[in-house]
Order: C-alpha cells, then structure tokens, then sequence
C-alpha cells in the first residue's frame, strides 16, 4: 500500500509541474544592435616560467639497474618471512579473567 501511495503522490506532482511549467510566460530578450567588439583578439597570457630542479642525486648501481638509493636506507641483509609478531604479556598471577567463583 504504502508502494502504491508514494507512486500516486509521485504522479500528482509530476503533473503539477508540467501544469506549472505550461502556464509561465518567458519573454525573450532582444539582441542589442551594434554590440562593441574588439577589431584584434586579446593577447593570450604569458605561459608560467618551468620550475627550477635541484640536481639529481647520484645513482647506484644494484644488480646491473640504476636505482636512486637515499642515503640510510641501504640494508645488508634481508629476509624473506612473515612479520614477527610479539606475544602479549601474561596475566599477572592470581588473575582468572571472566567471571568470579562464589564460594
């Protein structure tokens, strides 16, 4: 019921816009005569001056490829693992966790 309701409202309005749309009256405004124009185009603006580098840092060589290497960032010696991942604390002593026996 509730589909049926919003698919009427939805129809009704529609058709009050189309009603408010085919009454108004829009009058055109005329061409001005003799419109000034400029007998040369504007100049176009300046292009931006290109940024200014820094030289390039300098590049070495890693297994025959040149790649930009940032200094510290080199490491000796890699493996090829998943992460460690530290174990959380233990509970400290007399601690039960949940709920508390009645005695």
């Amino acid at each position: 019921m509730k589909t049926l309701t919003l698919a009427f409202l939805l129809m009704v309005g529609i058709v009050l816009l189309y009603g408010l749309g085919s009454t108004s009256v829009h009058q055109a405004v005329p061409a001005a005569h003799g419109a000034p124009f400029l007998a040369e185009p504007p100049q176009p603006p300046e292009p931006p001056q290109p940024p200014q580098f820094s030289p390039e840092p300098v590049r070495e060589a890693a297994e025959g490829l040149p790649v930009l290497i940032y200094p510290g960032t080199r490491v000796d010696h890699a493996e090829i693992a998943p992460p460690r991942v530290e174990a959380p604390p233990s509970p400290p002593p007399g601690y039960g966790g949940g709920a508390r026996r009645r005695s």
